[in-house]
C-alpha cells in the first residue's frame, strides 16, 4: 500500500510540474530572457565605463550550457524534477499520517492523498503566476517613472 501511494504521489508530481513547465515556458520565459537582456545591456555598459577609466576588464567565459538549452530543457527537467520531489514528499508524509494512524486507512484517503499531490503542482504553478505578474508590474512602475 505504502508504494502505491508513494507512487500516485510521484506521478501526481510530475504532472504538476510539467503543467507548470508549460505555464513558465509561455509566461515566464519571455520575462526571464528580458532580464538577461538588461543584465547583459548593463554588464556591456559597465566594462565600457571601466575600459573608458582604464581599469582592467575581466573577459566574460563561455556558458556552459547555451540559453536555447537553459529555456528548454533546463526549465522542464528542473520543473519536472521539482514537481516529481515535491509530490514524493507529499505522498511519504501522507503515508506516515495513514501508518501512525490506523483507523483511517481506507481507499478514499489514498485517492484524496494523490489528487492533493495535484494541488501541490498548482500550487507551483500559481505562485509563477504571482512572479510573473510581480515583474510585470514592477517593469510597468519602472518605465512610467523613467
Amino acid at each position: 500500500m505504502e508504494k502505491k501511494l508513494i507512487l500516485r504521489g510521484v506521478i501526481a508530481g510530475a504532472i504538476g510540474g510539467l503543467l507548470a513547465f508549460v505555464f513558465a515556458r509561455i509566461f515566464a520565459e519571455s520575462q526571464i530572457q528580458a532580464a538577461i537582456d538588461y543584465e547583459s545591456g548593463r554588464d556591456d555598459a559597465q566594462m565600457l565605463l571601466d575600459k573608458a577609466t582604464g581599469l582592467t576588464v575581466e573577459e566574460m567565459g563561455p556558458d556552459i550550457f547555451s540559453r536555447t538549452i537553459q529555456a528548454n530543457i533546463g526549465i522542464g527537467v528542473g520543473m519536472i524534477l521539482f514537481g516529481v520531489a515535491m509530490g514524493a514528499i507529499y505522498a511519504v508524509v501522507g503515508v506516515v499520517v495513514v501508518l501512525a494512524n490506523p483507523v483511517v486507512q481506507d481507499v478514499a484517503l489514498s485517492d484524496r492523498l494523490g489528487w492533493m499531490a495535484i494541488l501541490v503542482g498548482a500550487v507551483m504553478m500559481v505562485s509563477g503566476m504571482f512572479a510573473v505578474q510581480r515583474t510585470m508590474v514592477r517593469r510597468e512602475v519602472r518605465t512610467t517613472t523613467a
